[in-house]
């Protein structure tokens, strides 16, 4: 992961050093702890350490990191509702630790519609804001069905599988980044 440079170069630091000496404050130096809370509940907040050279480094970006399928099949493409959105998506989640995107993409699409799959080949990823305020992205794959599991959905997380013609799905789908993914395979 990458590093920003946060707003604490030595000459804020210097000042800032000179300011809270000036009304009896404690002083920051070189190796002090901070609690900085620039994003909560990201990489953004939490204890970073001054650094030698007066710098906080912080995490580039806080990003949530999600992968999902586009399960096709015989012209009929794989989408679930998830009724905490009362959306129609196609079956997407976040990465637990250590897993690599690919894991994910297969390991949700499993767990929301109980079809197993292969993964083909990736396809243009999606970049947006989530419910929460937080960068949000979600890299694809285009999958081939390999094994079906006739359970349930959990009805929490989703609450209906559907395989829809292509036509139909894109008509359904209610993001924008889901239905141009649908539609390009339905015009390949």
């Amino acid at each position: 992961m990458g590093f920003l440079v946060a707003f604490l170069p030595m000459v804020l630091f210097g000042l800032a050093e000179q300011a809270h000496a000036q009304a009896g404050q404690t002083v920051l130096r070189a190796g002090d702890i901070l609690n900085v809370n620039v994003w909560p509940n990201t990489e953004l907040s939490g204890e970073f350490r001054i650094e030698e050279d007066g710098y906080v480094y912080l995490p580039l970006l806080a990003e949530v990191r999600a992968a999902g399928g586009v399960v096709a099949r015989e012209g009929a493409v794989l989408v679930v509702h998830r009724p905490r959105y009362d959306d129609w998506s196609l079956p997407k989640g976040k990465l637990e630790d250590g897993e690599s995107w690919e894991e994910a993409a297969l390991r949700e699409v499993l767990e929301e519609t109980g079809v197993g799959c292969r993964l083909l080949r990736e396809l243009d990823e999606d970049h947006y804001t989530d419910n929460k305020g937080r960068l949000k992205r979600v890299r694809w794959w285009l999958m081939e069905a390999v094994a079906l599991d006739l359970r349930e959905p959990d009805g929490e997380e989703v609450d209906d599988v559907r395989w829809l013609p292509f036509a139909d799905a894109v008509a359904l789908l209610s993001y924008a980044h889901d239905r141009g993914l649908v539609a390009g395979l339905a015009d390949a």
